[in-house]
């Protein structure tokens, strides 16, 4: 416990690679295992408190974020429900999956993205790349659907990501760290 081997880099960004993966191949379907990967995440980092007060707060923006986009039709999503059936229609809210795959993503804003922290920069670019390619790679796989074409729904992304990742990691300077940190 509190060993801190979540925070190391390569397990960092695998552990974050396979919740991307499960997320987008089966969405509500394996959410226990998604949710057994991130307790693991808190449960062996050094600073487990500071660390989701953090991730709760990068996760309720980025989630807030997509939730918006699917109330103005940006995002359609499709998919199975927490018992595995797949709905005819589509979610009214995004998919709990999703908020999952916020909490994880960010869970490596201090660790495997910490690089980012002093380049703003650099994490724009990323972003508007990274960030904006990640629904686009989410929509070959079915998992959601885009209410405007291609072309116009990646430009917003891209924008918006261009914003939201130095945001995000901008914000972990203002969440208390170490021994000292009080609860924020």
């Amino acid at each position: 416990m509190f060993s801190g081997i979540s925070q190391n880099f390569w397990i960092n960004i695998i552990g974050f690679q396979i919740i991307w993966w499960v997320c987008v191949l089966y969405g509500n379907a394996w959410l226990a295992i998604i949710w057994l990967l991130i307790g693991c995440h808190l449960f062996f980092h050094r600073e487990p408190i500071p660390e989701a007060c953090y991730i709760l707060v990068c996760a309720t923006l980025g989630f807030g974020i997509d939730t918006l986009l699917t109330f103005k039709g940006i995002f359609i999503f499709h998919g199975t429900d927490l018992q595995g059936h797949t709905p005819q229609e589509s979610y009214a809210m995004p998919p709990l999956w999703l908020f999952a795959l916020w909490i994880a993503f960010s869970a490596t804003l201090r660790q495997s993205l910490g690089f980012f922290s002093k380049h703003y920069v650099l994490a724009a670019a990323l972003g508007a790349f990274g960030g904006s390619g990640s629904y686009l790679t989410a929509e070959k796989f079915d998992q959601v659907s885009f209410g405007f074409s291609i072309w116009h729904t990646g430009f917003l992304l891209t924008f918006i990501w261009l914003i939201l990742f130095p945001l995000l990691i901008w914000i972990s300077h203002y969440i208390p760290r170490g021994r000292y940190a009080k609860i924020v």
